[in-house]
């Protein structure tokens, strides 16, 4: 410490009981903590230590049954047995809940990853008809194997290197009846309401 480096005759004797006044100080702050450490330990004085009961009669909120879901990362290249999987998870149906199941289709949580070359952000209109290279196919190909495993779908949507008005035409092309797209696809809707960001 500073002082301690200087000798007695250095120091008024102001400058001594001011450094005699800190180190009192600061005994009495540790002394403080101390005892507020201790009353967290015990508890506090006069009650009785809380009581956790759990009754499982009683619901407090339904649970949801799209905690079973499955994530679909664009173009399955590789994956090994791919339709006995989607028919093994499409045969799961939950008795809970919505009594669906799940089936993420996207990326990574933007789905508008920069730090890989071949990953430019999912751009469904870019894909019509396509089956890869990876990491991208035809957004039909995803929405063909929800409606066969009657899933319910959460979209990701591509905000990094995508726009709002593509956005805005994905949202009209998956539910909107009338979109012009759809018509010259002849397809029904598929009914997304869950959209990831």
């Amino acid at each position: 410490m500073f002082f301690s480096s200087l000798s007695s005759s250095c120091l008024s004797s102001s400058w001594r009981r001011l450094y005699i006044l800190s180190y009192l100080e600061l005994l009495v702050v540790v002394v403080i903590m101390m005892t507020m450490m201790l009353s967290f330990s015990e508890g506090v004085v006069g009650q009785q230590p809380a009581t956790i009961v759990v009754d499982r009669s009683v619901i407090l909120h339904n649970a949801t049954s799209y905690i079973i879901s499955a994530n679909r990362n664009h173009v399955p290249q590789g994956e090994t047995n791919l339709a006995g999987k989607l028919a093994k998870y499409g045969s799961i149906q939950p008795a809970f809940g919505q009594k669906r199941k799940m089936y993420r289709i996207g990326h990574g949580i933007t789905d508008g990853r920069t730090d890989y070359s071949y990953m430019t952000g999912y751009h469904y209109r870019d894909e019509w008809g396509q089956d890869g290279p990876y990491p991208y196919d035809d957004i039909r190909n995803a929405l063909g194997e929800a409606h066969t495993m009657d899933a319910e779908v959460i979209m990701v949507v591509n905000f990094g290197t995508g726009s709002p008005e593509e956005v805005g035409a994905l949202v009209s092309y998956l539910n909107n009846i009338n979109d012009a797209t759809r018509r010259n696809q002849n397809l029904p809707p598929f009914n997304v309401k869950y959209f990831e960001l």
